[in-house]
């Protein structure tokens, strides 16, 4: 099988390192040029213009399967060429929560998931063309562990199509102790969470394959560890063996601080404040065992074991 990966740092690096291991053909689309991808995995990696659709087509030309990591209007770009080249299925930089618990189009959210709507929103008309479909699949596995180690997502090379990069960016400041976080959503209960280590995921989404791709379905979901918005904070605690200061947000104070902070030099807690919002909203809750790293028998690291793992070398 033919495997093209659009991406050459961060999450894309963790997928060519699991996809070299296998015997499939592996191509690596980049805007830069990456000699230590070829020399560590021995793929090959194309440098690309993203809206050069025309170019896109042509080395795609006989892939089965593009695994994108590129968010935005460079995604659009490379889906439309996809179709047009004639893949047979399309992985979209969606590695999140449930699609079925995303914010609706409407829903102006500056601070999550660039171009996500649009990009799901084209993949359901590929999959509809009666004469060029292109077949699509998304994973779905809540937030990264990754969130919440040393450095945050920018220290992994993600978190671009997110904005938040650092660990003190969202929810838990785990290094300083200091939390500020949904306690509840709409219905009053506590808000839960599914969260995966980047490294696993990567790992499910390569182990997948051996499924057959024509069999996979729109939406697979899997999760390493899932837990309460505050049990996640207690077990942060704990975890680095001090109290935290934790500011718990209801849904109403967080509604209430999104009203008070509609002026332009607020812009920064108004967008910290809406990612709490939509968490709170279920974005990453996830229920029900029907996930495939239970299907392929591969069990998670626990976000236990990952954070003492990733701060006991601090």
């Amino acid at each position: 099988m033919r495997i093209v990966v659009a991406g050459g740092g961060g999450f894309a690096s963790i997928l060519i390192h699991e996809l070299s291991q296998t015997s499939h053909a592996l191509l690596v689309l980049s805007r830069t040029v990456h000699p230590e991808l070829e020399e560590l995995y021995g793929c090959q990696v194309a440098v690309v213009d993203y809206h050069d659709t025309d170019g896109l087509r042509f080395l795609l030309q006989g892939v089965n399967l593009v695994i994108s990591t590129i968010p935005s209007l460079e995604q659009l770009s490379l889906i439309e060429a996809s179709r047009a080249a004639g893949v047979d299925r399309f992985v979209p930089a969606e590695f999140e929560g449930l699609t079925s618990q995303r914010p609706p189009p409407e829903v102006f959210d500056p601070y999550v998931g660039k171009g996500s709507s649009d990009a799901r929103a084209l993949l359901r008309r590929c999959s509809r063309s009666k004469s060029n479909p292109l077949k699509y699949t998304i994973f779905s596995c809540g937030m990264f562990y990754e969130r919440f180690g040393p450095g945050g997502l920018q220290a992994n090379g993600m978190g671009a199509s997110f904005e938040i990069y650092g660990h003190r960016d969202y929810m838990i400041d785990i290094d300083r102790g200091v939390a500020q976080l949904p306690a509840t959503g709409p219905n009053g209960r506590p808000v839960g969470i599914a969260l995966t280590s980047a490294y696993d995921v990567a790992r499910i989404v390569v182990a997948a394959l051996e499924l057959g791709i024509n069999n996979w379905p729109h939406e697979f979901k899997m999760c390493g560890d899932r837990m309460s918005s505050m049990q996640l904070s207690r077990l942060c605690s704990e975890v680095m063996g001090m109290p935290f200061d934790v500011r718990a947000m209801s849904y109403d104070e967080i509604t209430l601080g999104l009203q008070e902070c509609s002026e332009p030099d607020r812009v920064a807690e108004w967008c910290f404040l809406q990612h709490l919002l939509q968490t709170a909203n279920g974005r990453y809750h996830m229920t029900g065992d029907n996930l495939l790293n239970n299907r392929l028998s591969m069990p998670p690291m626990s976000f236990r074991d990952w954070l003492q793992q990733v701060w006991a070398v601090q």
